[in-house]
Order: structure tokens, then sequence, then C-alpha cells
């Protein structure tokens, strides 16, 4: 198995682009966990998957809708949505701000 130990300035750079503070014990705990998850990674890249199918699931699921699922002619068009809103810009309907960046 590979030994990819990541560096602590490694931990701290990953942990500034998630913006996460970190003591130094906590730098010390993710440094062996996602050393670990990258040599799990380097492992996986070891297997021959050029004959497999490709699949995006594998359990053999699918969704299933009722009737009174079907969207049919039900659906409001987008102008009237708008046009029947109170606070309206341009043709959107106008909401108050529920995110703010900092």
């Amino acid at each position: 198995m590979p030994d990819s130990k990541l560096t602590k300035q490694q931990v701290k750079q990953i942990a500034a682009l998630a913006n996460l503070e970190l003591t130094d014990d906590e730098v010390a705990t993710y440094q062996t966990q996602l050393s670990a998850i990258i040599d799990y990674f380097q492992q996986l890249q070891t297997i021959d998957t050029q004959n497999l199918p490709v699949t995006a699931q594998i359990t053999g699921l699918h969704n299933v809708w009722r009737q009174t699922d079907q969207i049919g002619d039900r659906t409001l068009p987008p102008q009237k949505a708008v046009e029947q809103s109170q606070h309206r810009y341009k043709n959107y309907i106008a909401v108050d701000m529920i995110l703010k960046h900092r």
C-alpha cells in the first residue's frame, strides 16, 4: 500500500481552501486521515477497468411515478407566474435576499 503522507502545511492549505480554522491537534488528525484517503485512491487507480461497462448506478432501481406525479399541462407558464407576482424585476419574480456574501 502506498504511503502518501501529507505535510502539515498541505493540510493547513486544504483547510484554508475550505475556510476552516484547525488546531494543531486537528491538523495532525487530518494529516493522518487525509493521507489514508489519498492512499486508498491510489490503490483504486491500479484496478484495470478497461473492459467494464459504463454505468451511472448499479442497483437496477429506477424512478417510479404515480399518475398524479405527471406534470402534463397543469404547469403555470413562467411569464404568467411573473405577471401574477406583486414583486417583479424585469422578467423575474423579486424575492428578499436569503444568502449574503461576507
